[in-house]
């Protein structure tokens, strides 16, 4: 009998990239608004709220990399992995 690789799904970890904003200062207890991150990181302002609130929304490696550059976090931690559906 043959192993098969396990085949895995991969989604938006939207709570993970929601609290690195919001725990990023911008000025003295106030956290970073999504036009300032859109404004550091060239994200479009609709696009990182997406990312925040649809965990099928599909950005893109590019939009992944640009956030995970800005918080200093590898891609991975803002991507949930499931086991994929038989």
């Amino acid at each position: 009998m043959e192993n098969k690789p396990q085949k895995f799904n991969f989604s938006l970890n939207c709570s993970e990239i929601r609290i690195l904003r919001l725990m990023t200062e911008s000025s003295p207890n106030k956290s970073m608004p999504r036009n300032l991150l859109s404004d550091f990181t060239g994200v479009d302002v609709n696009t990182i709220r997406r990312m925040e609130t649809e965990s099928d929304f599909n950005p893109g490696v590019f939009t992944l990399a640009k956030i995970a550059n800005f918080f200093n976090v590898s891609l991975d931690s803002l991507l949930v992995k499931k086991k994929a559906k038989s």
